[in-house]
């Protein structure tokens, strides 16, 4: 399988710190809202999205990516090149898929999930920007953008945005609902469990600081004294932020999982290989 270089950053940004990632992992883990058994395919595979999964349990990992023509760099036998909007693969052909920070690069961000919720026969785990009240008023005053422009001056103008282009991507936001109706739409015949986790993860690296510097936020980058103390200044923010439940569920994260179960809805029943609705429900 031929697959493509990614194009060179502009700046050497290094792996994002993935630690508040792995907590939320850890904390469904271990209160079995998730397994790690099985086979696990990840969308939009990084190897620090790989490192992180691996620390977490799982063993079988089968990173993808969403690829442009170009290159042909050989990423390993277990690589597979997707399209997360159209996954090349049978249904239920892996025990879990993931995604971290994908599915808002994507045109259609809820086909993506569809995809995945078709892909996986057990577990879907994925973690995106989280729509909350706060950041609907940031938004609304201009402190951010609805726009994920700097992942493509980070990927030196050629990459980075909507599909892997230099069209910077809108950044789609979820929360429980949106995840949770599109769940049910997707698979109607079984019985789900959508477990969500908002939360704050202020991991932004120097490098992605001083790409905000000509922004709205890049005065209070400038008053904190510079990108260096300012990612100090959010690092203590985030513990406490986060140690506060109420401040916590407007973090900037949203982190879920969906269990789909091997359970029929009470108005359904199985006869052969065919689900037919159950005429004595009442």
């Amino acid at each position: 399988m031929s697959l493509v270089k990614e194009p060179p950053l502009v700046e050497v940004s290094g792996e994002k710190d993935r630690s508040g990632f792995l907590s939320v992992l850890e904390r469904h883990i271990s209160s079995h809202k998730l397994g790690t058994s099985g086979s696990l395919l990840v969308l939009g595979a990084s190897e620090g999205d790989a490192a992180i999964l691996r620390q977490a349990g799982w063993s079988l990992i089968t990173p993808s990516n969403f690829q442009a023509a170009g290159t042909n760099t050989h990423r390993g036998d277990d690589y597979l090149e997707l399209d997360a909007e159209e996954l090349a693969l049978p249904d239920e052909s892996f025990e879990s898929v993931a995604a971290y920070e994908v599915l808002h690069h994507c045109r259609s961000p809820h086909r993506a999930l569809c995809e995945m919720l078709r892909v996986s026969r057990r577990y879907v785990f994925l973690q995106e920007p989280n729509d909350s009240m706060l950041y609907a008023f940031f938004r609304r005053i201009g402190l951010i953008s609805a726009f994920e422009i700097p992942a493509v001056v980070a990927n030196g103008f050629v990459a980075g945005g909507v599909r892997n282009t230099a069209v910077p991507n809108h950044i789609y936001r979820w929360n429980h609902s949106t995840v949770y109706q599109t769940a049910l739409s997707f698979v109607p015949d079984r019985v789900i469990h959508v477990h969500s986790y908002p939360y704050w993860e202020l991991n932004q690296t120097e490098f992605e600081l001083r790409l905000r510097l000509e922004s709205r936020i890049g005065y209070l980058i400038k008053a904190a004294g510079g990108p260096g103390k300012f990612r100090r200044l959010l690092r203590v923010s985030q513990r406490v932020l986060n140690a506060i439940p109420p401040f916590r569920r407007v973090g900037n994260q949203f982190f879920c999982c969906i269990e789909k179960t091997d359970r029929l809805h009470e108005w359904l029943l199985r006869e052969g290989n065919q689900v037919v609705f159950n005429r004595q429900y009442r």
